[in-house]
C-alpha cells in the first residue's frame, strides 16, 4: 500500500488514516510515517508520548501494535488532499473509532468496515459493536448522502449504490427495536460460536448470542462465564473422584 501511495504523492509526507482497528486493517501501518486517527476521548486519553498501542481485544489479533501518532482528526473535518478534499466522519458501529472518508466533489464515500457488499455478511459481534449506535449512524450516512452517491466497501463488491445501505438501515431499524426474526449460525471469523444472524435478501447481519455487543464483551459477563466455568469444572471434578471411589470399593468388595 506504501508504494502505491509514493506512486502518487511522491516526495511528500504521506500519512495512514486507519478506518478502524481490526487485524485486517492495520497489518503494516507501522511502515508509514505516522497514522491519524479519529479524535475520541478514549483514545486521546490512552496516546502516550504520541504513541497509541492497539491491543489484542481492540484488534483481535494476536499483539500489541504501537503505532506513531502523526495527527487527530475532528468528526466532520474536512482534509485538503491537494486538489481534492475529503470529509472524515466517525460512525460507531462496526467498532466506536470507525471512519468514512466522503469526497462530497465526486460524491463518493470509502465506509471501510462500516457497510460492504460482502455475503459473508456484516460484522456486528466484535469487541468494539454496538447496534444502537449502528442504527445511529446508519440513518446519518443517509442524511449526509443520495440516491446519486456511490459508496467503496473494505470487503466483498468494491462498489455498491445507496441502496444497500436503505438495506442496511432498515433491518439494523428491526433489530434494535426487537422486530427482527434471527436464527443461530457459525461464521467463518469465529468458528464454533452460535452468532445471532439476521437476514434479509442478500443482506446477513451478525451479532452476539441472547444479550448485545457491550454486555457480551464486558468484564461482567466474562466474570459470570469465568466463574460458572470453575464451578462446571469442580462438580466434574468431585463427580469423576466420587464414581473413581465407588469403583474402587465395588473392586474390593470383589
Amino acid at each position: 500500500m506504501r508504494e502505491v501511495a509514493e506512486g502518487y504523492a511522491g516526495k511528500k509526507p504521506i500519512t495512514l488514516i486507519l478506518s478502524h482497528f481490526h487485524y485486517d486493517h492495520i497489518a503494516d501501518a507501522a511502515v508509514f510515517d505516522g497514522v491519524t486517527l479519529i479524535d475520541r476521548s478514549d483514545i486521546r486519553a490512552t496516546i502516550k508520548e504520541g504513541i497509541y498501542t492497539i491491543g489484542p481485544l481492540e484488534s483481535h489479533g494476536m499483539d500489541w501494535r504501537p503505532l506513531k501518532v502523526a495527527r487527530l482528526i475532528a468528526d466532520g473535518e474536512v482534509l485538503d488532499l491537494g486538489g481534492r478534499t475529503v470529509e472524515v466522519f466517525n460512525l460507531p458501529g462496526h467498532t466506536t473509532e470507525s471512519v468514512v472518508l466522503f469526497d462530497r466533489h465526486r460524491n463518493q464515500v470509502f465506509t471501510g468496515d462500516f457497510v460492504y457488499r460482502h455475503l459473508g455478511g456484516i460484522i456486528a459481534f466484535a469487541s468494539g459493536s454496538d447496534l444502537t449506535a449502528y442504527k445511529q449512524n446508519s440513518a446519518r450516512l443517509l442524511q449526509l448522502t443520495d440516491a446519486n452517491t456511490q459508496f467503496f466497501g473494505a470487503h466483498g463488491i468494491p462498489q455498491f449504490d445507496r441502496d444497500w445501505l436503505v438495506l442496511l438501515d432498515r433491518e439494523l431499524d428491526k433489530i434494535t427495536t426487537g422486530a427482527a426474526p434471527y436464527r443461530y449460525a457459525a461464521h467463518y471469523l469465529a468458528p464454533g460460536i452460535p452468532w445471532r444472524v439476521y437476514q434479509s435478501g442478500d443482506l446477513s447481519i451478525y451479532t452476539t448470542p441472547l444479550i448485545d455487543p457491550p454486555l457480551f464483551w464486558s468484564l461482567w459477563t466474562l466474570l459470570l462465564v469465568t466463574t460458572v466455568s470453575l464451578l462446571v469444572l469442580y462438580w466434574l471434578q468431585r463427580i469423576v473422584r466420587r464414581s473413581w471411589a465407588v469403583a474402587r470399593v465395588e473392586r474390593s468388595g470383589a
